[in-house]
């Protein structure tokens, strides 16, 4: 028998489903008594264990019930565990349960979240976490960290704020209800918000692995041109300014060179950490601002540094250093 298809009085021969929202044991009548929820892929129903019943199970556990009765209390079916009369056993099978499916499909995967998703339901591992900061905001002081969060179809950033920037760490699986996505400093960026919720999770979740060389299609900086998206592009950098901002986001300006030819770079936040000269990869880059094209990370991108050396010339030092200050 499935849980849809119990009926008012009906005796229950036999049905199987997981325990979910435990209440504490009371007394009745002299007897313990504690009461839950029994669910499968068809629904749930509220049930009662009495006597030596009323302790012997916790919740996320699947048990199999035979022997049970139907009795709708206060206009809800209920189904009644009698310890003289029915068998209840724990079993070692797996039940996803009507609402859990439900709430899978709202879930989105890391790629396919877009600029302005709310509300937004996403699972994920975290990674890149930085040190934890004051703010202040319109709440007043606050905590905030900053960090990444990947599934298995990509990489997005992810804010933190107070508790959960204390208490959340790399390697945590994490689960996000009713946050929202934004675009925070030129990257599209998820938090859980005001009115949204955050909590580790036992689930393990693998994310994507990094891209082989022959799985990337690298174009040269010659063939770049304003307003394109999704570029991935090699070369060795030349830094140039170092811009500080009042919230703690700098960036990095300077030119990027590969035997093709030199474009102008921004890279942000934790991509400032990167030097003169280092040889670096950037993945799903865009080419933005009008007139002389600049390369950034963008709002999907990454930068990673590689080992490879590019013979390239830059332009003269004088030179980069008055486009820079134009920029």
């Amino acid at each position: 028998m499935k849980i849809d298809e119990i009926r008012s009085a009906d005796k229950i021969d036999f049905v199987e489903g997981k325990i979910t929202k435990t209440s504490k044991i009371v007394k009745i009548n002299g007897q313990n008594v504690s009461h839950a929820y029994l669910c499968d892929e068809t629904g749930s129903i509220k049930i009662s264990f009495w006597g030596d019943h009323a302790d012997e199970f916790k919740e996320g556990d699947c048990i199999e019930i035979k022997n049970g009765m139907e009795r709708n209390v206060r206009g809800e079916r209920n189904i009644t565990i009698f310890d003289n009369y029915s068998t209840v056993k724990k079993i070692q099978k797996e039940i996803t349960c009507k609402e859990q499916i439900l709430n899978e499909s709202k879930f989105r995967k890391i790629f396919s979240i877009d600029k302005d998703t709310n509300p937004l339901f996403v699972k994920g591992k975290i990674s890149e976490k930085t040190a934890v900061g004051e703010v202040h905001s319109r709440k007043g002081k606050q905590f905030r960290a900053l960090a990444k969060l990947c599934d298995e179809t990509g990489t997005i950033g992810i804010t933190l704020w107070d508790n959960d920037a204390k208490n959340i760490c790399d390697g945590d699986c994490i689960i996000i209800e009713n946050g929202y996505s934004n675009v925070f400093n030129n990257k599209l960026n998820i938090s859980s918000g005001l009115y949204g919720t955050l909590r580790k999770i036992s689930e393990k979740i693998n994310c994507t692995n990094v891209k082989t060389d022959e799985a990337i299609k690298l174009s040269k900086i010659k063939d770049l041109n304003y307003n394109e998206k999704n570029v991935n592009v090699e070369g060795k950098l030349k830094t140039g300014q170092l811009i500080e901002s009042g919230d703690g986001d700098p960036r990095l300006l300077g030119y990027l060179c590969d035997e093709t030819g030199t474009i102008g770079i921004t890279l942000w936040r934790e991509n400032t950490r990167f030097s003169n000269g280092d040889c670096i990869r950037i993945e799903n880059g865009m080419v933005s601002t009008p007139g002389e094209p600049m390369l950034t990370e963008g709002f999907f991108g990454s930068v990673s540094k590689i080992d490879k050396n590019f013979d390239c010339e830059h332009k003269q030092d004088s030179s980069i250093d008055e486009e820079v200050e134009k920029i």
